[in-house]
């Protein structure tokens, strides 16, 4: 019994010391004052990348951690009363289905990740405290994706992506509307700890509980 109350009393601590440098949620006007946002969310292929590229060659170990970071995906969006529809890009995927997806999946990376550097705060965030702000101008897709919600059932994509460094790992969250071609929500947030499963699945799960408040706005 003592062993279990030092292992339980090692992870608060753990967890509590797990400072987050910068987390900023940044949403559209038109998201925050939407009334009917109970739609399912389709999240396609989450991804974790290492800064060492050694580390990414290291298959076994990759896919593990990949296989635990989607079930924890699906974990959190559960507890959380989110309907989530994990999409994984694999080879056995329908063949249309695969390409349509592949396609909005790019897009969401471009115009979300590759403008923006996750390591590097923007506006005012705050040590170890989250800040919200609406977007000034949303970030916008392109239009090529509006007959998405007929095709799939929903207009709502998200796609969240965890990056690691020797130190420290950044988490991104963000939500598309296929039929407004935009982000309407968007969350970053960089941990100064080494990565760990512990924290990792936390955050994802104060990442769903802060969605949820949202989408329940």
């Amino acid at each position: 019994m003592k062993a279990l109350t030092a292992i339980s009393l090692f992870l608060i601590v753990l967890l509590s010391s797990a400072c987050s440098d910068y987390w900023t949620i940044q949403r559209s006007e038109g998201f925050v004052n939407e009334k009917n946002k109970g739609q399912k969310i389709i999240c396609i292929s989450p991804l974790i990348t290492y800064q060492n590229k050694e580390q990414n060659r290291e298959l076994v170990s990759f896919q593990k951690k990949l296989s635990r970071f989607e079930k924890t995906i699906l974990h959190s969006a559960k507890k959380n009363h989110i309907q989530l529809e994990l999409q994984t890009l694999t080879n056995n995927a329908n063949t249309a289905f695969y390409d349509k997806i592949l396609l909005l999946r790019q897009e969401v990376y471009d115009v979300n990740f590759d403008t923006y550097s996750s390591l590097n705060s923007t506006g005012n965030g705050m040590e170890n405290k989250l800040t919200k702000s609406i977007y000034v101008y949303a970030p916008k897709i392109s239009h090529d994706f509006n007959n998405y919600s007929k095709l799939f059932g929903t207009k709502y994509y998200s796609f969240i992506k965890i990056s690691v460094s020797s130190e420290s790992f950044s988490f991104n969250h963000v939500l598309i509307d296929a039929d407004l071609s935009e982000t309407v929500y968007s969350e970053r947030k960089t941990i100064n700890h080494s990565f760990n499963q512990a924290i990792c699945d936390q955050v994802v799960y104060d990442s769903f509980a802060a969605l949820n408040k949202e989408l329940n706005m």
